[in-house]
């Protein structure tokens, strides 16, 4: 894979992780897998583990997050089959004013 990792730290202290690091497929234009650290301490990955070209755009069909804990690593694998765009979702859907409604 050709990419670029990119290495973030928010200004402020949020009690997530001190450091987000990135790895990019620049040919994909797609995350493929982050980590984030509290101080030196890996705490979680999220890996792309099969991307897809589905239609124009490259999709994530199988990705592994990984917790690491003291107690020890657990790792959740996700697999996405029959992926469609643009079926006839209404884009109001997607509004925050509208979904937040729903929920109240």
């Amino acid at each position: 894979m050709k990419g670029v990792s990119v290495i973030a730290a928010p200004k402020e202290d949020n009690g997530a992780y001190t450091i987000l690091s990135l790895n990019i497929d620049r040919q994909k234009g797609i995350m493929a897998k982050s980590l984030l650290y509290q101080g030196e301490n890996l705490v979680q990955t999220l890996e792309y583990e099969s991307i897809e070209k589905i239609g124009n755009a490259w999709v994530p069909t199988k990705m592994a997050n990984g917790l690491h804990l003291k107690s020890g690593e657990f790792v959740t694998t996700t697999a996405f089959q029959d992926i469609r765009f643009n079926t006839g979702i209404q884009e109001n859907e997607f509004d925050p004013k509208i979904v937040a409604q729903e929920f109240r």
